[in-house]
């Protein structure tokens, strides 16, 4: 919890490198350390300082390996399903085509085939981009609502508007907006 302390941002570099040392030094094993660097990757989102922790953590000799990551993975296997799918129907068209080839009338029905799988296709990734589109804008809206209780919670301790705009790296401006939401 210490990259979320309220210090320049120009120490962000040297209480990284201290907070990775100190896990590296009680951490009892990789598992665990690659464990706790994920999360203070994570952590570090809040104060902007995501690349940065990651690069620091990529200098040292930890190996944080992103193939274990579950949106990775997702992602990955959704790939390869489609992929397999591409596969299955480009060699499902080619049989149906050497097969029927030398007659006009299977290649017209061949033609109309692929032309209703590519708009299949296409109606399946319009349906998968608006489905991450809203799964972006929820997103948001939680990183928003998030920013929100934190102004909450530091309004409630008497924190200056600086203090925190300072600690949530936002401008004046959607500094008022998330206020005056939460008014």
């Amino acid at each position: 919890m210490a990259v979320l302390g309220n210090y320049e941002k120009e120490n962000a570099k040297i209480i990284l490198e201290a907070i990775i040392h100190k896990l590296r030094r009680v951490c009892k094993s990789d598992s665990d350390l690659k464990k706790f660097i994920k999360q203070l990757i994570i952590i570090s989102r809040m104060r902007n300082l995501e690349q940065l922790t990651v690069k620091i953590s990529n200098e040292m000799p930890i190996l944080i390996d992103i193939e274990k990551d579950y949106l990775y993975n997702l992602g990955l296997q959704k790939h390869e399903d489609l992929l397999l799918e591409a596969k299955e129907a480009l060699k499902k068209m080619t049989i149906e085509f050497t097969a029927k080839a030398k007659a006009e009338k299977a290649a017209k029905i061949i033609a109309k085939k692929a032309a209703r799988e590519k708009a299949e296709a296409i109606a399946k990734a319009k349906a998968e981009a608006e489905k991450v589109a809203r799964e972006k804008a929820e997103a948001i809206a939680k990183a928003k609502k998030a920013k929100q209780t934190i102004i909450i919670k530091m309004k409630r301790a008497n924190l200056e508007d600086a203090v925190i705009m300072d600690f949530l790296d936002l401008d004046k401006a959607v500094f008022d907006s998330l206020v005056s939401e939460i008014e």
